[in-house]
C-alpha cells in the first residue's frame, strides 16, 4: 500500500513586523516629538526669562534699599524721611518679588523643561536614524513609549512643583 505522506508545512517564521521608513505612523510620531520639543523649549525660555527678570529686580531693589537707608543729606548727618520712605517701599517690593520668585519656582521649571527637551531630542535623533533603515514595529512602539514617558514625567514634575508651592491646600 502506497501511502502518500504529506509533508508538514514549514512553520511560519517569526519575522518582526517591519514598517516602511516613510510610513504615516513614523511621520506622525516624528511630528509629535518635534512639536513637543518646541513647546518645552518655549516654556523653558519663558521660565528662564522670568527667573532672570525677577532675580535682577530683587538684586537692584535690595541694593537700592541699602542706598536709600544710608544716604545722608547735606551737612546734616541724618537721612531724609523721603529716602527712608523710599527704602521702605523698595524693601516691601523686594520681599514681594522674592515671594513671587519662590512661588513660581522659575529656575526649577526652567531646568525641568530643558531636561525634557534634551531627552526628546535624543529620542528624535534615534527615530531619524532608524528612518534610514527598516523600522521594526517594536522599535517604533518603544520610541513612542519613551516619548510618552518623557511627557508624563515632565507633567508629573510640573504638578509636583506647583503642588509643593500651593499654600492653600488642606493639610
Amino acid at each position: 500500500m502506497d501511502t502518500e505522506t504529506n509533508p508538514t508545512p514549514p512553520e511560519k517564521e517569526n519575522k518582526p513586523e517591519v514598517i516602511p521608513a516613510n510610513c504615516r505612523q513614523v511621520e506622525v510620531l516624528k511630528k509629535c516629538i518635534e512639536e513637543q520639543i518646541k513647546v518645552f523649549r518655549a516654556k523653558g525660555r519663558s521660565n528662564k526669562k522670568g527667573a532672570i527678570i525677577v532675580q535682577t529686580f530683587i538684586i537692584i531693589l535690595s541694593a537700592t534699599t541699602t542706598i536709600f537707608i544710608g544716604w545722608k543729606i547735606g551737612s546734616k548727618n541724618e537721612s531724609s524721611p523721603t529716602l527712608i520712605n523710599f527704602a521702605l517701599i523698595t524693601s516691601a517690593v523686594t520681599t514681594g518679588l522674592t515671594m513671587l520668585y519662590n512661588f513660581f519656582d522659575y529656575k526649577e521649571l526652567w531646568a525641568q523643561y530643558k531636561i525634557a527637551a534634551n531627552e526628546l531630542e535624543a529620542i528624535l535623533a534615534e527615530l531619524t536614524y532608524l528612518q534610514g533603515w527598516e523600522i521594526q514595529k517594536k522599535d517604533l512602539d518603544r520610541i513612542f513609549d519613551s516619548y510618552s514617558s518623557v511627557c508624563k514625567s515632565t507633567n508629573s514634575a510640573y504638578k509636583q512643583i506647583r503642588m509643593s508651592k500651593d499654600t492653600t491646600s488642606d493639610a
